[in-house]
C-alpha cells in the first residue's frame, strides 16, 4: 500500500533494490503473522522465497528456511541501529546449531559465516 516513490526512497536508505526491499518486507510480515498465531516456524518451508543478496547466499543454501528470515531481520536491525548487540541471538544460534547436520537442516551452508555475519556490525561479510 506504499507508493512507488516511497518504496524507492526507503529501499535506497537500506541499500536495497525496490524488489529486494518489497520481498524482505513481505517475508517479515509473513513471519510476524506466523508468530502472532503461535505457528511452529523452526521447520518452516517458505513457498514465496525472498530475493536474497549474494552475502546471504554465502551463508544459506536453502532460502526457503527460517534462517533466511532471521538474516533479513538482522540486515534491517543493523541498518536501523548499527550499535545493536546481537549477543543473545548469537548465543542462541550457537546453542541451536552445534553440529553440521543440524545446520544443514535449517538451510545453513556456512555456520562460520552465519556467526560472522551476526557478530559483524556491518551488513557485509569481510
Amino acid at each position: 500500500m506504499m507508493s512507488q516513490q516511497n518504496k524507492v526512497s526507503i529501499a535506497r536508505s537500506y541499500n536495497l533494490k525496490v524488489d529486494e526491499f518489497t520481498s524482505y518486507i513481505n517475508n517479515i510480515k509473513l513471519v510476524r503473522n506466523l508468530f502472532a498465531h503461535n505457528m511452529a516456524i523452526i521447520n518452516l518451508k517458505l513457498k514465496t522465497i525472498p530475493k536474497i543478496n549474494n552475502d546471504f547466499l554465502k551463508i544459506i543454501d536453502k532460502p526457503n528456511k527460517i534462517f533466511t528470515s532471521i538474516l533479513i531481520m538482522v540486515y534491517f536491525i543493523k541498518n536501523i541501529n548499527p550499535k545493536y548487540n546481537f549477543k543473545n541471538l548469537y548465543h542462541t544460534v550457537c546453542q541451536l546449531i552445534k553440529r553440521k547436520e543440524v545446520a544443514k537442516r535449517y538451510g545453513i551452508k556456512s555456520y562460520k559465516l552465519l556467526k560472522q555475519y551476526i557478530k559483524n556490525k556491518k551488513n557485509i561479510l569481510d
